[in-house]
């Protein structure tokens, strides 16, 4: 029954249940009305006839459109996750491995300490920026589902290391603007509108309970001008502990929020019978009071402005080609035309008056269609309404739900898999040195000219640098002899093909890997262990 009850709710049965019973008892009024007094209620079918082509026609266009937004959304995030792929492995791959100029670099010893802990920085810096794009994606998420701030535990540990001020540290500010305007990132308060910054002191104070000192410092906006600027905490502990304090602490804990958090479910959702009531059911229920945050920023543009800014400084220190420039401009426009995207569904709904009017275009329809049916079904005008409703009131739903496709119904897409194929993405392209065509094109297990010639690529190697081509070739060597042998296996190849296909077609659709032939190659591999 469980199941049963999963797949009724991944429909738009539990949001149509109500008007759909509504419309059936109206029916089954005029129905019994009708048989009582003996009286045939009609209203005139030409009326109904063009009411229901225009109706049709209606709604088959607003499936139409809300199908097309739907489908824009999964093209944007599939624009981003190209872009995000294409973007990581130009950073991982091309980006070179110092973080400083080239100047500064021509001053360190190749192979010496110093040289290393250069890599060991450009490793930690690359792997730094495969997680903001990460971020990008993540932050994405929760935007176009109007979820504000980054204490997200899918999203906090990527961005929680960028700058908590507007304005950086370090530089005299002529402008007067104050210190403590603290950046978009942390600008959306917490449920209880509390505004709060990450802090690095892991040990500096402790939780009146004895545990860790919690991740987040909490001050409001007038008290910021004291925290170190990098940080987020002043430097010492007597500095920190001059901060108002909640509860006997100026630090405190914070619970951060699922990545995945749909609303919470109902009975409505369960028994959607109940919506019927549900204007006399909500005068007993306990109301509580909830503070919704704004979005305040566009964390993804934040985002979006920290991987913008580390390509300047690429560029500024001279370790990324020339060339390459374009290109990583082009996956950061493809990260920002996505988003623009989502933005540009999220922001042009359908227009309130049309989908009014269509609704009630449609219950006006299902309120004469008894009239129009009993006549000629009677009884069965009772089901026949019934169907009727659940058609056209469901294809106006679904409509409603596919429209913001970003959301947590059954309809919607899953930005959660998505988001976190991007993650696994970034970090199999992070587990991997950049490669070198040395170490793979010259191994044994490398058979560069299968099917013909089952020698590996040492093999073929030695035996066209040995005079006349070897004693397996006529003719020359070098590169005119591997160009005569690529010329005279073109042909052998389609010949084989060919063949193969025909084999395939004797085999039929249905052959497996049991049914080949007996004669097939094998191979002779390693378990491990």
């Amino acid at each position: 029954m469980s199941i049963i009850t999963r797949k009724i709710g991944q429909t738009v049965w539990p949001e149509i249940a109500g008007p759909v019973v509504f419309f059936t008892l109206c029916a089954l009024a005029v129905t019994l009305g009708c048989e009582l007094s003996g009286y045939a209620m009609k209203v005139n079918t030409i009326l109904l006839s063009v009411l229901t082509t225009m109706l049709s026609f209606v709604i088959s266009l607003r499936t139409s459109s809300a199908l097309e937004r739907w489908n824009a959304g999964r093209q944007a995030w599939s624009t981003l996750q190209t872009a995000s792929r294409n973007l990581a492995s130009l950073i991982w791959i091309h980006v070179g491995s110092t973080t400083l100029t080239v100047a500064e670099q021509a001053d360190i010893v190749p192979g010496s300490d110093e040289d290393e802990i250069e890599r060991l920085k450009s490793l930690l810096e690359k792997k730094t920026m495969l997680g903001l794009i990460q971020a990008f994606a993540t932050s994405t998420k929760h935007y176009v589902r109007g979820e504000s701030g980054a204490f997200y535990d899918d999203l906090y540990d990527l961005v929680k290391p960028l700058p908590k001020y507007s304005f950086p540290s370090g530089i005299e500010d002529s402008s007067d603007v104050p210190r403590e305007a603290v950046s978009g990132i942390w600008r959306s308060p917490l449920p209880d509108g509390t505004y709060v910054i990450p802090t690095s002191a892991t040990s500096a104070l402790s939780s009146p309970s004895g545990v860790a000192t919690p991740r987040f410092g909490t001050a409001s906006t007038s008290q910021l001008d004291h925290l170190d600027l990098e940080k987020g905490l002043s430097g010492t502990v007597g500095d920190f502990a001059t901060l108002p304090k909640e509860g006997g602490s100026a630090i405190r804990q914070v619970k951060l929020a699922p990545g995945y958090n749909p609303p919470r479910r109902t009975v409505y959702h369960y028994a959607p019978i109940l919506r019927l009531f549900r204007p006399i059911l909500s005068l007993f229920e306990r109301r509580e009071k909830v503070r919704k945050s704004p979005i305040a920023t566009n964390l993804p543009l934040e985002i979006h402005l920290h991987l913008s800014g580390y390509l300047s400084t690429l560029m500024q220190r001279g370790t990324i080609p020339t060339t390459l420039v374009s290109i990583f401009f082009a996956s950061l426009n493809s990260l920002a035309d996505s988003l623009g995207t989502m933005e540009r569904v999220l922001s042009t709904p359908l227009p309130f008056a049309y989908l009014i009017h269509l609704r009630a275009t449609a219950y006006i329809y299902l309120v004469l269609l008894p009239f129009l049916l009993y006549a000629s079904l009677a009884w069965l005008t009772i089901p026949a309404v019934f169907i009727s409703a659940c058609v056209f009131l469901g294809f106006l739903e679904l409509g409603q739900q596919l429209e913001m496709p970003f959301g947590y119904d059954e309809s919607d897409l899953d930005l959660d898999r998505y988001a976190a194929l991007i993650a696994a993405e970034l970090q199999e392209i992070a587990a991997h040195a950049p490669p070198s065509p040395a170490t793979f094109v010259f191994s044994p297990l490398n058979t560069p000219f299968q099917p013909f010639d089952r020698r590996s690529a040492p093999e073929i190697l030695a035996s066209f640098s040995q005079s006349h081509g070897g004693t397996d070739q006529a003719g020359v060597k070098g590169v005119p002899g591997m160009r005569h042998f690529l010329a005279k296996h073109w042909h052998e190849l389609e010949d084989r093909a060919a063949r193969d296909r025909s084999a395939h077609k004797k085999r039929g659709v249905g052959a497996t890997w049991a049914t080949a032939d007996e004669a097939a190659r094998t191979v002779h591999v390693c378990a491990l262990k």
